[in-house]
């Protein structure tokens, strides 16, 4: 009797720790993923910088990052953010309003001359369209000289990749020598557009389609000084290289 009652003890034991066993786990709770929308100010201003930092601020991104921009006009990056979502806009209606709503927050920030001297690489024909807007719209001088300086920049740039009719060149070249001048002339200049601006007016003036080649002095393979002068009426090939 004992045995039977340990035997069935034992089956008891065995049937309960298996069926305990044969339970199936509890599955965890998933973490619920922190929306976008729930970001706080500085959380939204590292998200954006390691975009930027990676180049991966897509246009996806941004409109997912957009209404944080609204939400915190004052971050860091808010701005670019606003301003590739105007980028991004293709209805002629919603564009407009979203430059609106741009200019409106940003035209007398200081964020805005990140976005004006990234739209120099640019080849967007709404550049010069933004720029005005700032030189002429905003209260803040230095915005203003930054707009000129890039709207220079782009034209500068955009005149040597696009190959053009030489006298096209000629009142493309006159335009950009007016443009650094005024920006030179500007009382209260920033120093690094004022020095930049010389350098581009200096490379317009003297190495310009059209302008006479500046001295150069060197020795022949005997070596003899000679000079480009002592060539001058005759075609002349320069080769330029250099050894290591």
């Amino acid at each position: 009797m004992k045995t039977l009652l340990s035997y069935a003890l034992l089956l008891g034991l065995t049937s309960f720790g298996n069926a305990e066993q044969a339970q199936p786990e509890k599955a965890e709770t998933p973490t619920k993923p922190i929306e976008v929308t729930e970001l706080t100010q500085v959380e939204f201003e590292v998200k954006v910088a390691n975009l930027l930092k990676t180049n991966a601020l897509t246009k996806e991104k941004v409109l997912e990052l957009y209404s944080l921009a609204k939400k915190y006009p004052k971050a860091k990056g808010a701005a670019y953010v606003s301003f590739q979502n105007y980028h991004y806009e293709h209805n002629p209606k919603k564009k407009q309003e979203k430059l609106t709503y741009f200019m409106s927050q940003y035209i007398d920030s200081d964020q805005i001359n990140y976005i004006l001297y990234s739209l120099i690489q640019s080849y967007s024909n709404e550049v010069p369209k933004l720029m005005h807007l700032v030189m002429l719209g905003s209260n803040k001088k230095e915005n203003r000289h930054a707009a000129a300086f890039a709207l220079a920049s782009w034209k500068h740039r955009m005149m040597r990749m696009i190959v053009t009719h030489p006298n096209v060149v000629k009142f493309q070249t006159a335009e950009l020598i007016s443009m650094y001048n005024s920006i030179i002339d500007t009382p209260g200049m920033n120093e690094r557009i004022l020095k930049k601006s010389k350098a581009a007016l200096y490379m317009l003036e003297t190495f310009s389609i059209g302008c006479e080649a500046p001295e150069i002095i060197g020795t022949d393979h005997e070596d003899k000084e000679f000079k480009l002068s002592d060539y001058r009426g005759k075609v002349v090939l320069v080769d330029f290289w250099a050894d290591w």
